[in-house]
């Protein structure tokens, strides 16, 4: 009897989690000895089991006459069954259009591949609304090379 008491309970609990989160939020974007870049992201998260999530997310950077606009998709698997609250890894593959001054009047405008891998942990402070602070580490083709990410999101769940 209370092996179904437990596992009733548990899907119930499951059931009432947020299965999608809306977020928005901020990065800075690192290269070692190149330099950084503040970049406003919007995202969307949903839930496919208690453990794992597919994220996206598009990201808008404008600094030092430099302008990066792309988007990211990628997985997450959360180290308790909580999705999508808690301590989370994955990975990620993204596409971004950098464009750069060259002086006198020119730009510079380039499609950008990248991968790599992520962490964070969403922390909800009331039943919808929480913050995820996160890193990423990440190769970027055309000469980027290695590229670092923190940043922090506020998210809507429902």
């Amino acid at each position: 009897m209370m092996l179904i008491l437990g596992v009733v309970g548990s899907t119930a609990l499951a059931a009432n989690r947020p299965q999608s989160v809306f977020s928005g939020g901020l990065s800075i974007w690192y290269w070692p000895g190149e330099g950084s870049i503040t970049s406003i992201d919007v995202g969307y998260e949903k839930t496919l089991n208690a453990g794992f999530a597919l994220h996206g997310k598009g990201s808008l950077g404008l600094e030092s006459g430099v302008t990066i606009l792309g988007g990211l998709v990628g997985v997450k698997k959360y180290l308790e069954p909580t999705a999508p609250q808690g301590l989370w890894i994955g990975g990620f593959a993204s596409l971004s259009n950098w464009s750069v001054p060259l002086g006198w009047g020119l730009m510079i405008s380039q499609n950008l591949f990248g991968f790599g891998a992520e962490a964070g942990y969403r922390y909800s402070f009331t039943p919808n609304f929480s913050i995820e602070p996160f890193a990423q580490a990440g190769y970027y083709t055309a000469g980027v090379g290695f590229a670092f990410t923190f940043g922090a999101n506020v998210g809507y769940s429902f």
